[in-house]
């Protein structure tokens, strides 16, 4: 199987696995019915897409759940958590009923609303009005290039939403599109026009974007292999223990989904390969001696359990291995006639890069609001193809078995 197609089936599966294996979330939370009861139970936690559209909710572990939609239910709550409202808006002309997250309760009051593509926030004014805050982008050309620019339509919105409280009209100036402006000024406004009854804020406690950057140690077991060479096909390398240090950045959409991240990083190697073996004619000894400097990057989506102090991770992705040293000895006995002959040759070296794919599995530990630590095993496995590196006759194959620890920051 082509190695890229390997690639991207396994990061399919990742990125696909909870949907795969029904994983579910349950937290404490309630129900609040159109007929205003509440009940009291268990709601499945997951990204705001699909919080959006329903609510699955069963009274305890072992009930059978329940699907609550937009038309069925006023609205649900996770404990000290989310709060959806059902609420109807405006989509591509056409109005559609959806949870939407509430952010403020006041005077007016803020809602929000993640779909695939980008965040909607929304004004309900006292007298019901939905006014969805909008920053559309515009093109526009001078000097015959054109340019791209944002409109912040949601500043005039502001304005208007607001314009019995001019005290508030430079915040509003000053505005951006995201939760803590937002909130802030939504906030300003209720205290501005009331003075007994403070606002309630639901503030939704995750970054639009979380990007954790974590320095890591490893120890890996590397085994490697050459193809299609009748020369070096027979060489049995030794496994290689080789230790090295990391960077990791690891990007994530905490409103999107919680679960689902991706994750980079860069390590650097510096490995000796000895190998020894019969030639194509068993009447001779082969004795490699290869010596490489490298640099591996990998690239991959992780799967994170979203509860508890200690979290399982799953990742899966991409390799690339950069090569830039290799230098290779191959010391030749011959038998002839009963006599020895011995020659040595420099025509063995690595290629330029391998790729490939590689699969995790790890624990994640919270230290403390700002500090995770982790602990991973990895199985990767890289090689050349004759496609893309024309200029090796030969094919190198190298699995690795590693195991990296480090702290995010």
């Amino acid at each position: 199987m082509n190695i890229l197609l390997k690639i991207g089936m396994l990061s399919c599966i990742l990125f696909y696995l909870p949907d795969l294996m029904g994983q579910t979330l349950f937290r404490p939370g309630y129900v609040i019915t159109n007929g205003n009861d509440t009940l009291k139970g268990l709601i499945d936690y997951r990204g705001d897409l699909r919080n959006s559209k329903k609510c699955d909710f069963k009274t305890d572990q072992s009930s059978t759940v329940q699907e609550f939609t937009p038309q069925t239910i006023k609205g649900y709550r996770f404990i000290d958590g989310k709060y959806y409202i059902s609420k109807t808006i405006k989509s591509d002309g056409q109005e559609i009923r959806i949870f939407l997250e509430f952010l403020v309760n006041g005077i007016s009051d803020l809602y929000y609303y993640g779909d695939a593509t980008s965040n909607h926030y929304f004004i309900e004014k006292s007298d019901g009005q939905l006014i969805e805050l909008t920053n559309e982008q515009r093109k526009i050309t001078v000097d015959g290039i054109d340019y791209q620019r944002e409109s912040k339509t949601y500043i005039g919105l502001l304005k208007y939403a607001f314009a019995d409280c001019p005290q508030i009209f430079p915040l509003i100036n000053r505005a951006v599109l995201e939760d803590k402006s937002l909130i802030n000024i939504t906030k300003k406004y209720h205290e501005y026009k009331c003075d007994g009854e403070k606002c309630i804020i639901y503030e939704k406690q995750l970054p639009a974007v979380r990007i954790l950057f974590a320095p890591f140690v490893s120890m890996s077991a590397l085994f490697l292999h050459f193809g299609a060479s009748a020369t070096y096909e027979n060489i049995h390398f030794n496994t290689v223990g080789s230790p090295s240090v990391g960077f990791m950045l690891n990007t994530s959409l905490p409103k999107m989904n919680e679960k689902i991240s991706f994750q980079t990083s860069i390590e650097f190697e510096k490995n000796y390969f000895y190998g020894k073996g019969t030639g194509s004619d068993v009447t001779y000894f082969d004795e490699v001696h290869l010596h490489t400097t490298s640099c591996k990057f990998k690239g991959g989506f992780k799967y994170t359990w979203p509860k508890g102090k200690l979290r399982p991770t799953l990742l899966a992705g991409a390799n690339f291995d950069r090569f830039f040293k290799s230098e290779g000895r191959r010391i030749e006995e011959s038998t002839f006639s009963s006599a020895v002959y011995t020659y040595e040759y420099n025509d063995l070296k690595m290629p330029d890069f391998l790729i490939g794919y590689h699969a995790e599995l790890g624990f994640d530990y919270q230290v403390s609001d700002s500090r995770m630590m982790f602990v991973n095993l990895c199985f990767g496995n890289t090689m050349n193809s004759n496609s893309f590196m024309s200029k090796y006759s030969y094919t190198a194959n190298l699995k690795t078995i590693q195991i990296y620890a480090g702290i995010y920051f």
